[in-house]
């Protein structure tokens, strides 16, 4: 096994006056007790950096799988040098091998005392002696020294005079700039116009926009989804209420409230009502309606009560004579009588279906209660139906 021993000297620095060189052995490896540190991916240089770092006395090299082994110190105890092929043992120490006379490193051996026998003698500095001032002689004593010549004289050099027919030519004076005078503008006459200018035609005026009344944001937004309400068959999309003239207590005013949280920024309110043809004795009255904001206690409906005297801010679907079946006091309407409160309600007597409908600003995400107060004038009979809807 020692043919593979091959020394490689590197000298990297010097150490007490001696050199610190590496050895490897190819594919060969040293079982030891005391390594330090196993690392991986690491090229065989950076392995050798990290060994010479920390002063290890040895280390094994894997090229196989890219791992280095730190080996700390030797012990007589270790299993030593074992054949392994994809390996490389460098050292900067032989690992230390007891006294026998099957030493595996008798032809080597090195001690921290003993110089390498492969290593050449450092030739001997000449000493050098500490250079001892020479006594300055005095000016008596000292030898003749030449006198310095003197150098010559520089005279300041004197302007010569130049001949009269030499004379540089006379430069001419600049002839004056003529001074310019800003330009004044000329007032222009209305009437004289430029000939090729025709006259501006005069901008219109802009009117400023007027807000849209809620009920014509609720036509538009049924015109822009399609969306007619029939007459006949009554539309229950959104329904939170619906009352027929079966229900009981409904001879007079009762009270429902609902309350939701609203998801756009406005939403749609709907009373869906039909009353009865024949003798006009089953209608309905619906009196003071409201939706109040809850962060604000805000009633954000307008005209719930009827106290304008007309149906402002709301908007009717189906109130026809033709629809109704009569004359013009059977569909929705403002009515003085039997009202709750204040002097106005609303009265429907519809054969049909006809609507009351009112949209409504709301904050998306707050909430809002629904307020309102609903009669029927005569009981008796499942035909006469209310729907209330909510669409936000």
């Amino acid at each position: 096994m020692m043919n593979l021993l091959k020394l490689l000297w590197i000298i990297t620095s010097i150490v007490s006056g001696s050199s610190i060189f590496i050895g490897s052995i190819s594919n060969t490896t040293f079982t030891a007790s005391n390594i330090i540190e196993t690392l991986y991916n690491l090229t065989c240089q950076q392995c050798t950096c990290e060994a010479l770092n920390i002063s290890v006395v040895g280390w094994n090299y894997f090229t196989l799988n890219n791992t280095c082994q730190l080996i700390g110190n030797y012990t007589v105890n270790d299993p030593g040098l074992i054949t392994s092929t994809h390996s490389i043992f460098f050292f900067r120490q032989i690992p230390y091998e007891p006294t026998s006379t099957t030493s595996k490193y008798s032809s080597i051996q090195l001690s921290p005392h003993r110089r390498h026998p492969h290593q050449l003698p450092r030739p001997a500095l000449p000493q050098r002696h500490p250079r001892q001032p020479q006594p300055r002689l005095p000016p008596q004593q000292r030898p003749h020294q030449p006198p310095r010549p003197a150098l010559p004289q520089q005279h300041p050099r004197q302007p010569q005079p130049r001949h009269p027919l030499q004379q540089r030519p006379r430069r001419l004076p600049r002839p004056a700039l003529p001074q310019r005078h800003p330009r004044r503008p000329q007032p222009r006459h209305p009437l004289q116009q430029h000939p090729h200018q025709l006259p501006r035609p005069a901008l219109p005026q802009h009117q400023p926009r007027q807000l849209q009344p809620q009920p014509l944001l609720l036509l538009r937004q049924l015109r822009q989804q399609h969306v007619t309400p029939s007459c006949s068959i009554p539309s229950t999309t959104g329904q939170i209420f619906s009352f027929n003239s079966g229900s009981a207590g409904l001879q007079s005013y009762t009270f429902n409230t609902y309350t939701f949280v609203a998801s756009n920024s406005f939403a749609t309110l709907t009373f869906v009502i039909k009353g009865e043809r024949d003798g006009q004795h089953k209608y309905w009255l619906l009196d003071d309606i409201s939706v109040t904001y809850v962060s604000t206690g805000t009633n954000v409906l307008a005209n719930g009560g009827f106290e304008t005297g007309n149906l402002s801010n709301w908007t009717q679907f189906c109130a026809t004579n033709t629809n109704c079946q009569g004359s013009n006091d059977r569909y929705g309407q403002i009515t003085g009588s039997s009202c709750r409160t204040g002097s106005f309600c609303y009265v429907d007597k519809c054969e049909n279906y006809d609507y009351l409908v009112q949209s409504f600003p709301t904050v998306s995400g707050g909430q809002y209660i629904i307020n309102f107060y609903l009669k029927l004038n005569n009981n008796g009979g499942t035909d006469r139906y209310v729907y209330v809807l909510l669409n936000t």
